[in-house]
């Protein structure tokens, strides 16, 4: 099974997990490989447009797992569960649009489309990565204003990529006014979180610096962090 199956797996479970009755009784048998009673148990829940229960049937057409291999009927559940809400069901319509996944046509559109109905969930991951398409222009225009703006949603969820890429542009002025205090404070916090690679820019950025705005900064990425991103302005 491949790294990306994995993960659609793993959602499967975690979104089982998360209720309790019919749904938990499906995972029960599903764990034991009673995919049958798993999936006499999810279907109708499926068709009373039950999420969860939508996404673990696509699941089981992508594994093969008590029906036939279906790519299509995956994609069929997948789409009703992402359209009532279920996030795992979302975060995987993106990346199978976007790599053009189990015989799916590559459609940078419609990435777009699930990764934004993600973000908008408050999923970091899609977030930063939803920043990177409008900082790069992957299949949709460049933007930087977007990218900035969903950069900094992914920082203040402690994504240190994102950090380091929004210290980044406020060092350059891109999609930000440009601001070398909040370019240290977000590359700092960055390398304190564990990103190796922004300690470089970070002392070069001090090095425009008086030690009295490395202060400055300094007290800024302390007061952001202790109020756990809450107060990062």
């Amino acid at each position: 099974m491949n790294k990306r199956l994995t993960i659609l797996m793993l959602g499967l479970l975690l979104n089982a997990t998360a209720y309790a009755g019919q749904l938990e009784d499906g995972l029960a048998a599903y764990v034991k490989g009673d995919y049958n009673t798993a999936y006499q148990l999810w279907l109708p829940l499926a068709e009373q447009d039950n999420a969860k229960a939508q996404f673990n049937l696509g699941v089981m057409y992508l594994e093969a797992k008590g029906v036939v291999l279906d790519n299509q009927q995956a994609l069929h559940w997948f789409i009703k569960a992402a359209e009532h809400g279920d996030m795992s069901a979302q975060l995987n319509l993106r990346l199978m649009y976007r790599d053009g996944l189990f015989d799916l046509k590559k459609d940078k559109k419609q990435a777009l489309f699930w990764y934004t109905k993600a973000a908008n969930q408050g999923i970091t991951k899609a977030q930063y990565d939803l920043a990177v398409m409008y900082y790069y222009g992957d299949g949709i225009p460049k933007d930087a204003q977007q990218a900035a703006v969903w950069f900094s949603k992914a920082a203040v969820q402690g994504d240190i990529e994102a950090q380091g890429m929004l210290g980044f542009m406020y060092n350059r002025g891109e999609g930000v006014p440009q601001d070398e205090i909040k370019a240290h404070m977000w590359l700092n916090l960055a390398t304190v979180n564990g990103h190796a690679q922004t300690k470089i820019m970070r002392d070069l950025v001090a090095k425009a610096l008086t030690p009295e705005q490395i202060n400055q900064a300094q007290q800024l990425a302390n007061k952001c962090k202790a109020s756990n991103y809450q107060d990062c302005d």
